[in-house]
């Protein structure tokens, strides 16, 4: 019996592509028409970074008029591909930093407001959401601690 291939999640397909080395991973980069002043620093790269996370910025790149949209415009380079990922990168680093700020802040207003007007328990008393909405939540909070909620009992919300 073959072993499934792609773990538990994709144990039913099959892939034809072999695995193939850094080095053959970059020459196919070339090969498609990327520019490649240093292959030693495209191969640390890509080593680090891995092939398909870069391949998704391949398409900004693309040749139009390759039908397949494997080959890259003419003169684009590897540093150009680079960039395109560090920017992207440094973008979601602030965004992400940006994201949990306002997270931190509405959670803090909501519970310091909230706590005033029903308690410091207010979180578990349905009376204070629509109609609805406070099972919504608990379910949600169930689902997020799962089977670990036996030892997050700071954080569960009993008897509600």
């Amino acid at each position: 019996m073959e072993a499934p291939q792609g773990g538990y999640f994709l144990a039913k397909r099959s892939y034809a592509k072999p695995a193939i080395s850094i080095h053959d991973q970059v020459r196919t980069l070339a090969a498609r028409g990327l520019v490649l002043a240093d292959p030693g620093r495209a191969e640390h790269y890509v080593r680090f970074i891995g092939y398909y996370r870069l391949s998704g910025y391949t398409r900004y790149y693309a040749d139009p008029t390759d039908p397949a949209n494997e080959r890259f415009q003419a003169g684009t380079t590897f540093d150009q591909l680079l960039a395109l990922y560090v920017f992207d990168r440094k973008l979601r680093v602030l965004l992400q930093d940006a994201l949990e700020r306002i997270e931190v802040a509405v959670k803090s207003v909501m519970s310091n407001e909230c706590g005033i007007k029903g308690g410091p328990f207010w979180l578990t008393n349905a009376n204070n959401f629509d109609r609805g909405s406070h099972a919504n939540i608990l379910a949600a909070i169930e689902e997020t601690l799962g089977e670990e909620k036996e030892d997050n009992k700071h954080v569960y919300l009993t008897g509600c």
